[in-house]
Order: structure tokens, then C-alpha cells, then sequence
């Protein structure tokens, strides 16, 4: 089947009824013959297709004690993929997430387009470029920013190696503002690994010019934050060790200078699986006073208004099952909370203990077992330190190859330092329980 036929089959999509099906046949029919007509006529005389994606059910009951009214409900996620190979050096990756539609009628704009790659590589350089919507997560384990999380700019990334180094570098635009002002929030990347050794190191710089929350713009002003840092992932069969020690600088309308550091390690034990983390971000009480230099850490993805699945715990930090739209106390570790929560404790910064145990019970049930404890690193005067302890309990069931159901519960002791009680100076409770069909395909 040639470049034309190709396209014709993908124009006939358009016969199909109903806006959903209008809108996914428009946008594979302009990204696939789109591609085939920019490869040079000597690449595969087929493209290859590799359709492949995620189904997944949530449901949750969350009972809150002194923390709101209890929340039940289900959302739906749908992430169809398709990749496209159209030579050796060129390829096209495509994702769409279709979310959750209220009330089982079609709702404005359920279908988002999340990916959409192209990746190339370049010439006989050994540099391998990928351009459009990028998924991106930082090098330092989802501290910093998370593609998990829907860190997917408009950007150009670099991949090349040299000897045992590896290398990464680009820019993404995050948000684009009045095209006539200077006012785009831009991120740009380098990082660098050694393979033999486990040590790698990054630079991150991120203008702050038009941050997406008023209320985050309101505070931070204009200007830029600038995070850095050295890390290392290594062990041996008996253990694996992950840390990493990493700086930042704010020059906007809050100035800061902070640091953050990591050590974690996993033990197998027969089949089992244990963990233990402990994380640090430097924070500062007067982090939100006019005129001074703060000694908070600060993270690009909480300028952003996203988080990360850097931690064990399902409530203070997600987890996949638990991630359904009630993570509504989630920090991140400079103690910024996503936008629908709050930024009440951004610049404050986090010590936190976490540990985790991954039990295989036979071939058609696992189990996992997280706990953390969470607290400002410097709040300011009068206000608790203690954010919160988060219980998480999760099993997996197979039911079928490649269909697995999650289910569990999680439980948050929220202390008076979390942002949520600090006005009312209370400490809450909530137990949730979920479930998670997935299928992976």
C-alpha cells in the first residue's frame, strides 16, 4: 500500500458518524499522511503501524473527617497510541487522552491530543532529534517535572551519545502568551549521564514570565528559575541505591537560592521488594516577604501547576490507582500543591521518610505497601511543620493477560501544616478506597 493509498484510507475515516470519531479521524489523517509526505521516497514502501495504548476504570469512595464532604464517583481514561515507522531513522508518535465524559453524553472537548512526536535521526551524526509535543520528565526521579503528570511542551530535544556519556538538550514552550510580548514560559534541558558509573548531572533553566495560575503569577512576578544538580543510581544484584543532590535559583519578583537532596535504596528479599527513601528541600518562613532572598528550594513543575509520582504514598503523593482527580493534597517536595489545591505552602520546603515492600503472593496477586511522613522543612512562625502521615495499600489482580485490577485503600492523617488546615489550624482524616481496571494493550 503506497503513500496515496495511505491517504485515502485515512480520508475515508471521515465517513464515520459522530463528532468523537470526526475529531480522531481528522487528527490521525493530518499527523499520519502528513508525516508520509515530508520522508524521502526511499523509506519503507509500507509504513510499519504499532497501535497499542491504556484502558483504564477509576472508582473511589473518599471519607474525609474534617476535611470537606466525602467524594464517591468513577472516571474513565482512554490513552489510544499509535506509532508509525516510516524508515530506519524516522518515526511518528502519536497519543491522544480521551477522559472522563459527565452524565454518559458527549461533553466540549473529552478528547485532548497528549503526544504527538516526530523523531528523526539526523543524518549520520548519531544524534536522534524529536520534535512536537514531547513527553518530558526530569532526570532526578519525577522531583522536578513529570511527563507522567502531562509535562508534554511544545519542544525540541536532542539525544546523542559519545563513548559512555550520554547526552540530552532542548527547550519546550509551555505556555505561549501575547505573541507580541515577551511573556512565553519556556523551559530549557541538559542532562548528561555516564552509563558504567551511574553518575549523571542536569541543568534546567525555566522563564517565569507567564506562569498558568494568576494567583502563582501574583506572587512570583517575572523572571527565572535556574535548578541544577549531580546524581547517581547504581548498587548491585543484593541492592540498588538512587540519590541525588540538586540546587536552584529564583531571580523574579520572589528571589531564592535552595537546595534538595535524595538517598534511597531497595533490598530484594527472596521475591520480595523493600524500599526506603528519604528526601530534603531546603525551605524558607519568609519565602513570601517583599524585599528579601529566600533559602527555599523551588521546583520547575510547581511554577508549572503539576506534580510528579516521585513518592510511595497514594494521598500526599499519588500513586496510578489513586490518581482520580480527588488528589486534592498532593505536594510536591518545595511544598507547592497543584493549582486546584493551593500554593499556601510553596517555598516552605519538605523533609520526608518514606518506605515501600513489594509482595508477589502467587501468579495472579501482588501486593504493595507505602508509608511516608511528610513536614515543612521552615514554616513560618505559628504555623505546625507536620504535613501529614500517608498509609497506602494496594493489590493487583490479573484477570486476564495484560487486564489488571487494582484495588486498596489509603489513609492521610493531615496535620496542621498541611495547606489545606492551616487557616482553620485543625488536623484531618481521610480514608479512601479505589479501585483501578487497566488494561494495557
Amino acid at each position: 500500500m503506497g503513500k496515496f493509498s495511505v491517504v485515502l484510507f485515512f480520508i475515508n475515516l471521515l465517513l464515520w458518524e459522530g463528532p468523537m470519531k470526526q475529531f480522531i479521524s481528522v487528527l490521525l489523517c493530518f499527523v499520519i499522511t502528513g508525516g508520509l509526505f515530508l520522508i524521502p521516497d526511499d523509506a519503507h514502501a509500507e509504513p510499519e503501524f504499532f497501535w497499542h495504548g491504556q484502558f483504564r476504570i477509576n472508582s473511589y469512595m473518599d471519607f474525609r473527617d474534617n476535611a470537606g464532604d466525602n467524594v464517591t464517583g468513577s472516571r474513565l481514561r482512554w490513552r489510544p497510541t499509535v506509532d508509525v515507522t516510516f524508515s530506519e531513522s524516522v518515526s511518528l508518535h502519536t497519543q491522544l487522552n480521551i477522559g472522563h465524559i459527565n452524565a454518559n453524553i458527549f461533553q466540549e472537548d473529552p478528547v485532548k491530543l497528549r503526544h504527538a512526536v516526530i523523531k528523526a535521526g539526523i543524518y549520520d551524526t548519531g544524534v536522534t532529534m524529536s520534535a512536537g509535543l514531547v513527553p518530558i520528565s526530569d532526570k532526578f526521579g519525577d522531583t522536578m517535572f513529570s511527563s507522567d503528570w502531562d509535562f508534554n511542551p511544545l519542544a525540541a530535544l536532542f539525544e546523542a551519545s559519545y563513548g559512555d556519556l550520554a547526552f540530552r538538550a532542548g527547550g519546550g514552550q509551555l505556555v505561549e502568551g501575547d505573541a507580541a510580548a515577551e511573556d512565553d514560559l519556556i523551559i530549557y534541558l541538559f542532562d548528561m549521564d555516564h552509563d558504567p558509573t551511574g553518575l549523571g548531572a542536569s541543568v534546567y533553566f525555566l522563564t517565569a514570565d507567564e506562569l498558568p495560575e494568576p494567583s502563582l503569577q501574583a506572587l512570583i512576578g517575572d523572571g527565572n528559575l535556574f535548578v541544577y544538580g549531580a546524581r547517581y543510581a547504581g548498587g548491585g544484584d543484593s541492592y540498588k541505591i538512587n540519590a541525588f543532590i540538586a540546587g536552584s535559583h529564583l531571580d523574579a519578583g520572589v528571589k531564592s537560592s535552595g537546595w534538595a537532596g535524595k538517598l534511597a535504596f531497595e533490598v530484594p528479599v527472596n521475591d520480595m521488594s523493600f524500599g526506603l527513601m528519604g528526601i530534603y528541600a531546603s525551605g524558607d518562613k519568609d519565602f513570601r516577604i517583599p524585599g528579601t532572598t529566600a533559602g527555599s528550594f523551588i521546583t520547575p513543575m510547581s511554577l508549572v501547576g503539576t506534580t510528579g509520582y516521585w513518592g510511595y504514598t497514594g494521598k500526599l503523593n499519588e500513586q496510578g490507582p489513586t490518581d482520580t482527580r480527588i488528589d486534592d493534597h498532593t505536594v510536591n517536595i518545595d511544598g507547592g500543591g497543584l493549582p486546584w489545591s493551593s500554593y499556601a505552602n510553596l517555598g516552605y520546603g519538605m523533609l520526608s521518610v518514606q518506605g515501600k515492600v513489594s509482595i508477589p503472593v502467587n501468579d495472579i496477586l501482588s501486593l504493595y505497601l507505602g508509608a511516608g511522613y511528610y513536614a515543612s522543612a521552615d514554616p513560618p512562625s505559628g504555623q505546625s511543620d507536620y504535613i501529614g502521615t500517608d498509609l497506602y495499600v494496594q493489590g493487583t489482580l490479573v484477570l486476564a493477560e495484560n487486564l489488571n485490577l487494582d484495588f486498596g485503600v489509603d489513609y492521610l492523617d493531615a496535620g496542621k501544616g498541611h495547606y489545606n488546615n492551616v487557616v482553620t489550624d485543625t488536623e484531618s482524616n481521610i480514608t479512601t478506597l479505589f479501585t483501578r481496571l487497566q488494561y494495557e494493550y
